[in-house]
C-alpha cells in the first residue's frame, strides 16, 4: 500500500524498519511458523461473504511473472502471457469473483512445468521447500481443481464460470466442471463447431460417411464463419455500464452443437461480440437452449474483471515485486498482496455513493438492445417516465465510484515510513546532542578559564 517504487522485501524492510528488520521481513516470509493456508481460509470467508451474489461469477486465468534467475521456485523457459512470448518466468493459475457486489481474487497456485518432476531438479525442489507429495497438473487441471473447491466451500456462491480460450478451447476441462453452473467460455476464431445437430446415420467411428444424393453434408465449421455470415446479422446492444459510460457494441448469439473430434458434442450457444477495433470475440454459453439473447450477454462483461484485478495488484499492490525464491515465500506474498487488495475494495465499498439526480444519460442494470436504450434516451430528455427493467433515470443501489488508484492515494499518508522518522528523529537527537556539547565546552572553557565564582 506503500508509495514504494518496488514492494519487494528489501526496500519494504529498509524503509519501514531500518537496515536491521531486512533479515526479519526474510524470516518471517520464509521460515515463519505462521499457517498461510489457514489464513487463505480466512481470507476466501471474508472475501465470500463481501462478494458473493446468486448471479455472480466464478472466473479463471493465468497470471504469470517474468524472472531473470533460474533459481526460483518453478521457473522455467515456458509462454508468458505478460510478455506474449516464450521467455523465463514463473507462471500461476487464479480464480476471481465478479457479482454485483465487486470483484476480487480468491485462490492461486504455482504452476509446475514437467522439468521440475525431473531427477534433474531435486535438489532444487528441496532448496525451494517445493511439497513432496506435489504431482504434476497441467494449468487446465490445476484449475479445474481449483473452481471445484471454489463450489465445495460454500464461501462463493454464483450462476457462471468464465475462462479465457487457453481454457474454453478444452473440452475435457468444460466437461470437469461442477454441475450446475453456467459456463462462458472463450473460444478462438478457428474453433469448429456444427450449426446444426447431425444425424447420427451419417458418421461412423467419428468419419463423415455422406448423406443422400442432392443434400449437402452437415461438417463442422470455424466460428469465425458464422460471424462473418451475413444472414446471421449483428445487433446492435448496451451491454452495461462502464467508467466512461455505457459500453454499446454489437453481437450475435446462436444456437450451435459442440464438435469433439468431429463428432457432434453438446447444444450450446455461440456468442460473437464485435469490438470497437472491428475484432471479434468468440464464446460458448451452455447456458438453457430456450434463453433468450438477453439473457446469454449477462456474463459477457464479466469475466474481464480477472484481468482488472491482475492489473490493480500489479500497478499499485507490487504482487509481481517479490525477489523470493521458495514456495512458501511465493505464496505467502501473494496472499498478502491479495488481503491488501481486499482491504481496498472494502474502502471503495465504503466510500459508495448514492445518487440522488438523474444523470445525464440513462443507466443500464443489465443487457439491452441499443433501439431500447435510445427510445430510453428520447424519454429521459422529454421528462417521461422510463417503464424497460434494465433501464433507469438514477441507480437504486450506491456506486462505487474511486479507483483503486484514488483508494490507494488517499491512503498512502497513514503509512509513514518507519525508518525515513526515525532517521528524521535521529537527525535532530543528533544536532541536539552537537549543540549541548558544544554550548558545555564553550561554557566550560569559559568558566574554567576564568575567576572562580563565589556565592
Amino acid at each position: 500500500l506503500s508509495d514504494l517504487d518496488r514492494k519487494s522485501m528489501e526496500p519494504m524492510a529498509i524503509a519501514y524498519a531500518g537496515v536491521g528488520g531486512v533479515r526479519k521481513f526474510a524470516n518471517f516470509f520464509s521460515r515463519s511458523p505462521y499457517d498461510q493456508e489457514a489464513m487463505l481460509g480466512e481470507y476466501q470467508k471474508e472475501i465470500g461473504e463481501l462478494l458473493s451474489h446468486p448471479d455472480g461469477m466464478i472466473t479463471g486465468d493465468g497470471c504469470d511473472f517474468p524472472k531473470k534467475g533460474k533459481n526460483s521456485v518453478g521457473v522455467a523457459r515456458q509462454y508468458c502471457g505478460r510478455l506474449g512470448k516464450v521467455d523465463n518466468c514463473q507462471a500461476s493459475v487464479m480464480v476471481g469473483l465478479a457479482s454485483p457486489e465487486g470483484y476480487g481474487l480468491v485462490d492461486f497456485g504455482l504452476y509446475m512445468p514437467k522439468i521440475w518432476f525431473g531427477q534433474e531438479y531435486e535438489a532444487l525442489r528441496e532448496k525451494c521447500g517445493v511439497p513432496g507429495d506435489l504431482e504434476f497438473a497441467t494449468k487446465n487441471q490445476m484449475l479445474s481443481a481449483m473452481v471445484a473447491r471454489a463450489v465445495s466451500s460454500g464461501f462463493f456462491k454464483g450462476k457462471y464460470v468464465g475462462v479465457d480460450a487457453a481454457f474454453g478451447n478444452d473440452g475435457d476441462f468444460l466437461d470437469s466442471l461442477p454441475e450446475g453452473l453456467v459456463y462462458f467460455a472463450d473460444v478462438p476464431s478457428s474453433k469448429l463447431v456444427f450449426v446444426g445437430r447431425p444425424g447420427s446415420e451419417h458418421f461412423q467411428n467419428g468419419v463423415e460417411t455422406g448423406r443422400p444424393a442432392g443434400k449437402i453434408p452437415l461438417l463442422p465449421v470455424k466460428v469465425k464463419e458464422i460471424g462473418d455470415d451475413p444472414d446471421v446479422p449483428w445487433e446492435g446492444v448496451v451491454l452495461g455500464y462502464g467508467a466512461k459510460g455505457p459500453i454499446i457494441g454489437r453481437d450475435k448469439c446462436v444456437k450451435v452443437v459442440e464438435s469433439r473430434n468431429g463428432m457432434p458434442g453438446k447444444d450450446v450457444w455461440l456468442y460473437m461480440r464485435m469490438l470497437e477495433d472491428g475484432s471479434v470475440k468468440f464464446a460458448l454459453c451452455n447456458e438453457s437452449m430456450d434463453a433468450t439473447p438477453e439473457k446469454i450477454r449477462i456474463p459477457a462483461l464479466m469475466r474481464w474483471s480477472i484481468e482488472q484485478c491482475f492489473n490493480e495488484c500489479k500497478d499499485y499492490l507490487g504482487i509481481d515485486h517479490y525477489e523470493l525464491r521458495s514456495w512458501t515465500g511465493w505464496r505467502r506474498h501473494i496472499l498478502l498482496t491479495l488481503i491488501a487488495h481486499l482491504f481496498i475494495i472494502k474502502l471503495r465499498r465504503r466510500f459508495s455513493l448514492k445518487m440522488d439526480t438523474p444523470g445525464p444519460a440513462p443507466l443500464v442494470t443489465g443487457p439491452v438492445s441499443l433501439s431500447d436504450y435510445r427510445e430510453a434516451v428520447s424519454k429521459s430528455d422529454k421528462n417521461l417516465p422510463i417503464d424497460h427493467p434494465n433501464i433507469t433515470v438514477s441507480p437504486d443501489k450506491p456506486q462505487q465510484i474511486l479507483t483503486i488508484g484514488m483508494i490507494v492515494k488517499i491512503i498512502r499518508p497513514f503509512f509513514p515510513k518507519l525508518n525515513q522518522a526515525l532517521a528524521e528523529v535521529n537527525y535532530m537527537l543528533k544536532s541536539a546532542t552537537d549543540s549541548f556539547w558544544a554550548h558545555t565546552k564553550v561554557k566550560s572553557i569559559k568558566y574554567l578559564q576564568g575567576p572562580v565564582l563565589t556565592g
